[in-house]
Parts: structure tokens; C-alpha cells; sequence
């Protein structure tokens, strides 16, 4: 006695803008959104690296998800987050243009990454899913974290 659309299998994500371009997280993996704070810079840090940040009495390393991706750099401005992620122990901020929301995604509208898109290591992005009419690039967080790999 299954009610209709119960059984169909969704992925939450949180989405955000990067420009024009949408991208999300597995919200098993976000730990809080913040308004940007002050980055301490942190020397000889890989280049998408921006610095760490404390947030109650925590280190956490901060992110340029646009430098991370290859994607043209642009300045924070009030519109910007911090999305703190957490990935096996460690805690990482991702900075964003925009957060939109959190959304279910169903599975069978993740398809996988194309071979090549707009100048983004693939390799970064495990599915894109289709959501009112909406592409949303999913990353793999833990591709986009091995900040050693050039």
C-alpha cells in the first residue's frame, strides 16, 4: 500500500550561484551557512586557498570555490556565503556568490557529468540534476577538497 511518488529515491542538495551557473552539495555534507567573515591569509597555501577563518574557537579553512572550479574570480559582496562543509573530519568553508536553497533532487534526474563542460575539471562534478527546468552541477566534495592535486 505505497502512496504515489513515495518510493522514488531523492537527493538533497544545497544550491547555489557561481554567476550564472548553478552548483550543489549533498546536504549530508553542509554544516551551517555564514555570512562572510574575515580570512586570514595563511602562507604558501595552494592558490584556492583563501585562508582560515575562526568560528567559535575553530579553525577552518576557507575555499574559493570560483578558483577551485577555474571559473573567472569576482570580489564578495553581500550577496556572498560562506558554505561550511564537512567532509570525513574535517570542516572546510566554501565561499559562494549566492546560496539559493535546499532541494530534492529525485535520482533518476541526476545524470552524469558531461565529458567537458565550460572549462570545469569534470572530474569535480558527480552528477548534473535536472530541477524545474534547472541544470544544477553536483560536486563531489571530496574531489573538490584534495586541494594537492593541481
Amino acid at each position: 500500500e505505497r502512496r504515489e511518488g513515495e518510493d522514488e529515491e531523492k537527493r538533497e542538495v544545497l544550491s547555489f550561484l557561481l554567476g550564472e551557473e548553478e552548483f550543489a552539495i549533498d546536504v549530508m555534507e553542509l554544516k551551517e551557512i555564514i555570512k562572510p567573515r574575515e580570512i586570514l591569509e595563511v602562507p604558501n597555501a595552494p592558490p584556492a586557498v583563501k585562508g582560515i577563518v575562526s568560528l567559535r574557537g575553530e579553525i577552518i579553512p576557507v575555499i574559493d570555490l570560483r578558483e577551485r572550479l577555474g571559473l573567472p574570480p569576482k570580489e564578495m559582496d553581500r550577496e556572498s556565503r560562506f558554505i561550511l562543509a564537512r567532509m570525513a573530519e574535517e570542516k572546510v568553508g566554501l565561499i559562494v556568490d549566492r546560496v539559493r536553497q535546499v532541494i530534492k533532487i529525485p535520482v533518476k534526474d541526476i545524470e552524469p557529468p558531461p565529458p567537458v563542460k565550460e572549462g570545469i575539471d569534470v572530474g569535480f562534478i558527480e552528477g548534473i540534476g535536472h530541477y524545474q527546468k534547472r541544470l544544477i552541477a553536483i560536486l563531489k566534495l571530496s574531489e573538490v577538497l584534495k586541494l594537492n592535486r593541481t
